[in-house]
């Protein structure tokens, strides 16, 4: 099952490589347009080339995005995963602490009531006045 924190990490990472990949593809456009790279008379050549060369750019935009934003989102998930498996840690412990002082409370108010059981005997004390 996945969470919905897993489900948006997943999305923000598909939304910065299509973004990468847009980028570069637009480069490849404009490159093409100012006619700085090989410009040749056929248009199924020249479509061919650039498709190889807009090719060539989303695969550096991913490799790019895997290697800076994708280790760094690792690192944050990871750092993440850690805060909540403490956090869990740290609620459990609290119930056991809750769970020990009831049953010290009930102990004492047990010894108390014995107290009073053996210091009345069934006889009623006087208070001075």
């Amino acid at each position: 099952m996945v969470s919905h924190s897993d489900e948006q990490q997943a999305e923000i990472r598909l939304m910065g490589l299509i973004l990468a990949q847009s980028l570069f593809v637009g480069v490849a456009v404009g490159i093409f347009n100012a006619e700085l790279w090989l410009n040749l008379n056929s248009p199924l050549l020249n479509g061919m080339t650039y498709s190889m060369g807009a090719f060539a750019m989303q695969g550096l935009g991913y490799y790019m995005f895997k290697m800076f934003f994708q280790q760094g989102m690792d690192e944050r998930m990871h750092i993440q995963e850690g805060e909540r498996r403490r956090q869990h840690r740290y609620r459990d412990m609290q119930r056991v602490f809750d769970g020990r002082r009831e049953d010290l409370e009930l102990r004492m108010q047990e010894a108390q009531l014995e107290e009073k059981k053996r210091g009345s005997d069934g006889k009623f004390k006087k208070k001075d006045d």
